[in-house]
């Protein structure tokens, strides 16, 4: 566990150190902030206790491991992790007796049906489930990135801290650029077989089906490496093919830089989330904040996070969706420059207005000093 710890030197203007334990890219955005409010950080890579159980407990408890770490921790003022699956590093906070953050941001909170291949809460094991029970009621802070997920965490184990705390785009990087528009229809995911029915994607060609007859033009982009499960882009091509739409069907991977992926972004007419469930919905909020109008289902986190700067859509049933309505939305779009122009306005106004970066950094500043001037009580 040792070998992973990273020391940033900072000149701690605030005197406060963290503990952050690094499980996802999401937790190291958390990390650059605190980084920028000028807190020492102390970054740990920890296995997964509910990915991993024996190592995750083996990297705690390893005895001759105590001395090299010991120090480093016990000096920490506060403890912060993401997942709400994370009861080790409570379990940790409690036996150093430092205030523990835990950030609730994915599936593991979430209580409703969804596909048996889905990472949620309602499909998990007794075990899992008892572990994201125990890690939101004895933290002594939960966020929640969305007032869907605090509802679905509140269900799980009510803890009165819990706070919403929206995640954050960065509007230095994503922002409106004047580039030439080409007419393209994005959707953003990571291509895998099991996630194609939570992210809409066969309804989604359905939709775009409709639109094409009219609109031959336009071009549906899938941007996103496949992962996880091969064969999402085989099931895409095929069905592209029955449906006679091939030619007009995009599949790409990532982008290597920010740079050229905002190019991108700022280059599409439309952006589509026709997603099942979403705890926020971060891509979506990225092409908003570039100016491109969104068009998202009526499920979940997406209308919250939406607002007025999209069209919302019925989502339908989860494996056929409604492809009527969203094609019927998506056209009212493309015909209508006036209201693309409106909602690409609203858009980049609302994620500046409520998911920057600075929102977040000053949110998390006055959570962080209340539990250490608390602690110190």
């Amino acid at each position: 566990m040792a070998k992973h710890m990273i020391k940033m030197d900072l000149k701690n203007q605030h005197d406060i150190r963290i503990c952050a334990f690094s499980r996802s890219l999401t937790g190291d955005r958390d990390d650059k902030i605190f980084k920028e409010i000028g807190y020492d950080i102390i970054v740990y890579s920890l296995p997964n206790l509910l990915l991993s159980p024996i190592v995750s407990f083996k990297g705690l408890f390893r005895p001759l491991q105590w001395h090299k770490w010991y120090k480093k921790l016990r000096e920490c003022d506060v403890f912060f992790a993401w997942w709400a699956a994370s009861f080790d590093i409570v379990l940790l906070s409690k036996i150093f007796r430092k205030p523990c953050i835990i950030v609730a941001g994915g599936g593991e909170v979430e209580t409703g049906k969804m596909p048996q291949e889905y990472h949620s809460y309602s499909n998990s094991s007794f075990f899992k489930k008892l572990i994201t029970k125990l890690t939101l009621k004895f933290a002594d802070k939960v966020i929640s990135v969305s007032n869907y997920t605090k509802e679905n965490a509140d269900k799980i184990a009510k803890n009165p801290t819990n706070e919403v705390v929206y995640n954050t785009i960065n509007t230095e990087k994503f922002k409106h650029v004047k580039v030439e528009k080409k007419p393209y229809i994005l959707t953003v995911w990571w291509m895998s077989k099991l996630r194609m029915n939570t992210k809409g994607i066969l309804p989604l060609l359905e939709a775009f089906s409709k639109i094409i007859t009219n609109h031959p033009e336009y071009r549906l982009v899938y941007l996103g490496n496949e992962s996880e499960s091969l064969g999402a882009r085989e099931i895409i091509k095929k069905r592209a093919e029955e449906l006679g739409i091939s030619n007009n069907v995009i599949l790409m991977d990532f982008f290597k830089t920010n740079e050229e992926y905002v190019k991108f972004l700022n280059q599409c007419k439309i952006y589509v989330q026709y997603s099942w469930n979403e705890t926020f919905g971060v891509a979506m909020c990225e092409a908003m904040a570039c100016g491109v109008p969104v068009v998202a289902s009526n499920r979940t986190a997406l209308p919250e996070v939406v607002g007025n700067a999209g069209l919302i859509v019925d989502r339908g049933e989860m494996e056929k969706g409604n492809p009527d309505d969203l094609a019927e939305k998506i056209e009212m779009l493309i015909n209508d420059e006036n209201l693309i122009n409106k909602l690409s306005k609203k858009g980049i106004e609302r994620v500046r207005n409520n998911f920057s970066k600075e929102i977040r950094k000053q949110k998390l500043k006055r959570i962080v000093e209340e539990l250490v001037k608390d602690k110190k009580k």
